[in-house]
């Protein structure tokens, strides 16, 4: 159908045993998802989802964030981009911000906005020792800008919240809903990524399995089904987290073709 659409989130891991997750990342994006929100965006990383993606466009803004924390990935024949920004949400890195983009939906006719977010990690602050966790702001921060910025349209908030609980009841409570949720799914562990190998990197080892990354919609779009991917390459994947894809539905607008 015309109105349906692809996004994926993807914590892209920075440079972490780069470059050799690039073939395991490019084997990914031949899934050329329609909308691409990554996270730890790095400059050889974005080259790479470039010439992957050749029909994709991105924000390109002086701001530096865009080039080395996140950025977000569209179909040029599908989407066409009105307007962008970069929202503070308190988070401890210098350059990470929730970042956002309107598109138009060419065949719906409908507008939509697009939201990245990677919120602290619990090793980044004091948290371990004091128990104060900035992310429970950061999520009121996220709500308040999003407010703002997207009103009434149909709106996609996705990316890594570094935590499994708190910023999602911050989200549902301001009238987000997760996809998993809409479509009666539990949510499967987004992180750590198998087989991925830690050494020389900041990642503690024996975490865990969690849910940190997410896909939330609120307005006029509606999720069709969801999936958590697993698609390592000669055993390697290609982030320490794996990505969420979902398949979308808009309505039409007024004046969209079908």
């Amino acid at each position: 159908m015309a109105d349906r659409f692809t996004a994926m989130t993807l914590n892209l891991w920075n440079t972490q045993r780069w470059p050799a997750r690039e073939a395991p990342l490019r084997a990914l994006l031949a899934r050329s998802p329609d909308l691409l929100c990554v996270q730890e965006l790095r400059p050889a990383v974005g080259a790479v989802i470039d010439a992957a993606l050749p029909h994709h466009a991105r924000i390109e803004d002086p701001l530096p964030g865009w080039e080395v924390e996140g950025n977000i990935w569209w179909d040029a024949r599908r989407f066409e981009p009105l307007a962008h920004g970069a929202a503070d949400h308190g988070g401890a890195e210098a350059h990470r911000r929730l970042f956002w983009v309107r598109l138009r939906h060419l065949a719906s006719g409908a507008d939509l906005v697009v939201a990245t977010v990677h919120l602290t990690w619990i090793g980044a602050t004091d948290e371990p020792t004091t128990g104060r966790s900035p992310r429970p702001a950061q999520a009121a921060a996220v709500v308040a800008a999003l407010a703002g910025i997207a009103g009434d349209d149909p709106c996609l908030l996705m990316g890594d919240l570094n935590d499994p609980v708190v910023p999602v009841g911050a989200f549902r409570a301001a009238g987000f809903r997760d996809a998993w949720g809409t479509l009666g799914t539990i949510p499967p562990p987004t992180f750590p990524a198998f087989p991925v190998d830690g050494d020389g990197s900041r990642r503690p080892p024996l975490l865990p399995p969690s849910t940190l990354d997410w896909q939330f919609h609120r307005g006029p779009v509606r999720p069709l089904m969801t999936e958590v991917v697993d698609q390592p390459w000669r055993g390697v994947a290609p982030s320490d987290h794996r990505p969420v894809m979902t398949l979308y539905e808009l309505p039409h607008a007024p004046g969209g073709s079908v």
